[in-house]
Parts: structure tokens; sequence; C-alpha cells
């Protein structure tokens, strides 16, 4: 069975290196981009299908709603989740509404986020995405401490996007 493929756009290398990892251990294929004009390219050139589109909301340039727009006037078939550190009401102030049933908010774990893709790729067999991420216990694939991002795995220790 082929894997499904996750078009990812986040403008902060460490959370796409975090949700990159994430998403591959969950045995899916990721395209990454670190801007919507990158993810644009990729949407309209990449030969295999694109079933999700994992964005943040917030970002330099296109935010990630028009993003989406424009990935589903490509590519009608690709679903789209949404995330940000702002809340769903911030992001709703400030005029874009997302729905709430593609959104995460940031921080979130392994799990939440594999659910959610799962809810979002109904139609593109979700038997595809693995249940669990592995000897995650519980923790964020994505941490906020003190402004600073950071990959945390198992009891409190810091490892590197490897595991390290």
């Amino acid at each position: 069975m082929r894997s499904l493929t996750v078009l990812l756009v986040d403008d902060d290398s460490a959370v796409r290196a975090c949700l990159r990892d994430a998403l591959e251990v969950a045995g899916l294929a990721v395209l990454e981009a670190a801007d919507a004009k990158a993810a644009l390219a990729i949407a309209a050139t990449a030969p295999q299908a694109i079933e999700i589109l994992l964005t943040d909301v917030l970002m330099p340039g296109i935010d990630g709603t028009e993003l989406a727009r424009r990935v589903q006037r490509l590519r009608p078939e690709t679903g789209v989740l949404y995330m940000s550190g702002c809340s769903e009401a911030e992001l709703a102030a400030r005029g874009l509404l997302v729905d709430e049933t593609a959104f995460l908010a940031k921080p979130f774990g392994p799990n939440v986020l594999l659910d959610r893709l799962r809810n979002v790729a109904r139609g593109f067999s979700p038997a595809g995405i693995r249940d669990r991420a592995p000897d995650t216990r519980g923790t964020s694939v994505v941490t906020q401490v003190d402004g600073v991002l950071s990959r945390e795995h198992g009891a409190g220790r810091r490892t590197d996007a490897k595991g390290r």
C-alpha cells in the first residue's frame, strides 16, 4: 500500500523538523516547505498525489488559509489540517477562520496529530497512518518552553530531531 503524502508547511524550521519526524515515524511521506510560495511550487510540480496539506496559519506573506485555497485549486482532492500557536478565537479576530475540526492548537502531541490527520484523510485510506507514535509517553511533538521551541521525548529528556 502506498503511504499518504503530507505537504508540511511552517516557517519555523524547528517545528518543521519535529513534525516531519513524527509524520515519517507514522509511515507518511512528507514534502516540506518553509513558506507558502515554496508550498505552491511543490503542489504545482510534485508527481505524486498530496492527500493532506498540514499548514501553519500565520506565516509571512501568504497565510495558511489562503495557501489552502490555492493548493485546493491546483489539487482539489487535497485535505487540509491547520495548526497555530494562536487560539481559534485569536485567528477569527484576525479574519482567519479555520474549520475547528481541521485545526490543531500548538503545542500538540504526536497521537493528537495522527488522530486529526486520520479525520482529514477519511477519504484517502486512513489505514496508511500507524496508530501510535512509538515511545512518546504523552509528550509533545512541539513544546514551547520560555519562548524556545524544543523537542521532548520521554520523561523530560530533551533530544534532537533524531531522538538523540
